[in-house]
């Protein structure tokens, strides 16, 4: 009979500690897919930035790698262009 109550409160523990631990790690997974959210490029360019790329399709970071006459492309939220550099 006490064998049998001390494997009840083991069962009763275990289920406890599962159901904690399953929370736990959805809340973790809510953080992190708001963080995805979050860095999400198109997302950002919805806040109105674009991002700029060579013709290679290189990602442009540093005004000082282009030169007069280069072509790139500047991508929006909704659209892109193609623009040539004027001036250095």
């Amino acid at each position: 009979k006490n064998k049998g109550l001390q494997v009840e409160n083991l069962f009763m523990q275990s289920g406890s500690h599962f159901a904690e631990r399953l929370q736990q790690q959805r809340e973790k997974t809510q953080v992190l897919a708001s963080k995805l959210v979050a860095m999400n490029p198109e997302n950002i360019l919805a806040k109105g930035y674009s991002i700029t790329s060579d013709s290679c399709q290189m990602v442009i970071k540093d005004a000082a790698t282009l030169a007069a006459d280069e072509n790139v492309n500047i991508r929006f939220a909704r659209g892109s262009i193609a623009a040539k550099i004027i001036k250095e």
